[in-house]
């Protein structure tokens, strides 16, 4: 993976539409991202970190990455950004299963 690149993570559910969005959107606020929009679309950031989503049917993409919307760093890099990637995942993970759980 290139180092100026976003992780992309897909997931399936099984609930509506509207759950998965609220999920997203609650956490989205509880961790303090705002919503902004550009000519490449819908985006949402802390100070380095950033998450687009989109939703087609019953499948979700989140494009998740850090340092700067012109300049990302996917999830997947090495020991550039490691701290920022770290604490970003760690932020991440209950969120990626909550989604999961959504279709048990």
């Amino acid at each position: 993976m290139a180092i100026q690149e976003k992780s992309k993570y897909v997931f399936q559910f099984c609930v509506p539409e509207d759950e998965i969005v609220e999920l997203l959107e609650t956490w989205l606020e509880d961790n303090h991202f705002e919503k902004e929009e550009d000519e490449n679309g819908v985006f949402y950031h802390t100070k380095k970190r950033f998450m687009e989503y989109m939703i087609e049917g019953n499948t979700l993409t989140l494009y998740v990455y850090v340092r700067s919307r012109k300049k990302p760093i996917g999830m997947e890099n090495g020991v550039i950004g490691m701290v920022e990637v770290m604490s970003y995942l760690n932020i991440l993970t209950p969120l990626f299963m909550e989604i999961g759980y959504r279709c048990e």
